[in-house]
């Protein structure tokens, strides 16, 4: 799991590290998919996939869910709210 050392986005992604409580949905802010692999801006960070989805998600859990980013094992990972059990490793970068 490689995780960005910029201290700013680390003290960004610290903002959306507030569980359920932080909750975002991703529709509605900038959002590529880059080889297949989603990533998102949010305050000016991209927060990049490292991980799949899984499957059985919906094709569009980045329009309808809500999303939430907590740090575990020396890295980020990004959660659905609906899918509280997994968790998607992630890249914070400018």
């Amino acid at each position: 799991m490689e995780r960005d050392d910029d201290p700013q986005a680390n003290v960004q992604a610290t903002r959306l590290t507030r569980r359920q409580e932080a909750c975002i949905r991703i529709y509605g802010l900038p959002f590529l998919v880059v080889g297949g692999y989603p990533r998102f801006q949010y305050n000016g960070y991209w927060f990049s996939m490292v991980d799949p989805w899984p499957e059985y998600w919906a094709n569009d859990w980045y329009d309808t869910d809500d999303v939430y980013v907590t740090y575990a094992d020396n890295g980020y990972y990004l959660f659905d709210r609906r899918y509280p059990n997994v968790g998607m490793a992630i890249n914070i970068s400018m």
